[in-house]
């Protein structure tokens, strides 16, 4: 997750490279309004879309995280043995509900030792790097962000808002 650290660094990375170095006596790059609209912002936009494009989540601290979607794998991500003794479990204890997986010692077992197994981490690897990402950019903000100076009980939205962006 990458956040205004990141993208602050880029832009004054961004900014070396355009300038070459010429700063003031202060050691600041003198912008104006102008230029801050032409160069700074249009580069703000193509770094989180760089980032998003690359499957990077985008947090922005007390305001809003963008996050790209991506398509559920369909493949397990546990290794045969592991899966096997998963769906055996399933398999016997069918209708008795979640009080089954639970509070079953035998179940916290099975998922103990394939968080443990080495097979289950190399395939669980292998799935996340063949994960699609999808062309739709989901926003959360944060709780804060719709109040404005004083907070009150009318400004702050009962749940976050998800905004999906096509592309």
């Amino acid at each position: 997750m990458i956040g205004i650290t990141q993208i602050n660094k880029e832009l004054i990375d961004r900014l070396n490279k355009e300038n070459k170095g010429k700063k003031n006596q202060a050691g600041v790059y003198d912008l104006n309004k102008a230029q801050i609209e032409k160069k700074i912002v249009p580069w703000i936009f193509e770094i989180i879309r760089d980032w998003a494009n690359k499957g990077e989540n985008i947090s922005i601290k007390s305001f809003f995280t963008l996050k790209r979607s991506k398509q559920k794998s369909k493949e397990s991500e546990r290794c045969f043995k592991h899966e096997k003794e998963v769906e055996n479990y399933k398999r016997t204890n069918k209708g008795k509900g979640i009080a089954a997986f639970a509070k079953s010692p035998v179940f916290k077992k099975i998922i103990l030792d394939a968080k443990k197994c080495n097979d289950c981490k190399n395939k669980k690897q292998a799935v996340a790097r063949t994960v699609k990402l999808l062309p739709r950019l989901i926003c959360k903000t944060s709780k804060n962000f719709w109040t404005s100076g004083k907070s009150s009980a009318k400004n702050t939205p009962k749940k976050s808002i998800n905004t999906k962006f096509a592309r």
